[in-house]
């Protein structure tokens, strides 16, 4: 991980962030795991999700969410990113979106959690962007 990608990171997002322990980084990454079937490219396995929807720009995800949902939006997030050398975050969806550049130099992929809506937003290198619901089990 390259540590001063990360603070920029930070410095970007404040003063709605929060580094959060490696405990509770494994914590979110087990329950992540858990949630969502991770295919052999390292994403979601959008064919084992029932509310998946790949979007082309990031001004889509918000509406996109809000469609899915069909509600209003928490845009409370988790960061988890596909290198286990970086920790999570706790951050604001809306910042994320307007300090990308930022955010998505710290690697490759990362995915956007929300436990109490239960909404995910995957960045993969290859794939792009996608929204999607946490499936009912």
């Amino acid at each position: 991980m390259s540590t001063i990608l990360f603070k920029e990171c930070l410095q970007a997002l404040e003063p709605h962030v929060k580094t959060l322990s490696w405990e509770t980084t494994r914590n979110l990454l087990d329950t992540f795991e858990d949630i969502y079937p991770i295919n052999l490219e390292g994403r979601i396995d959008e064919d084992r999700i029932q509310t998946y929807k790949k979007i082309k720009r990031l001004d889509q995800v918000v509406p996109s969410l809000k469609q899915l949902l069909c509600s209003s939006l928490d845009s409370s997030v988790y960061i988890l990113w596909n290198n286990a050398n970086i920790p999570a975050i706790h951050t604001d969806l809306h910042q994320v979106i307007n300090n990308f550049d930022d955010v998505s130099c710290v690697a490759p992929d990362m995915w956007l959690l929300n436990l109490s809506q239960e909404y995910v937003v995957e960045f993969h290198h290859s794939y792009g962007l996608a929204v999607g619901i946490i499936p009912n089990n």
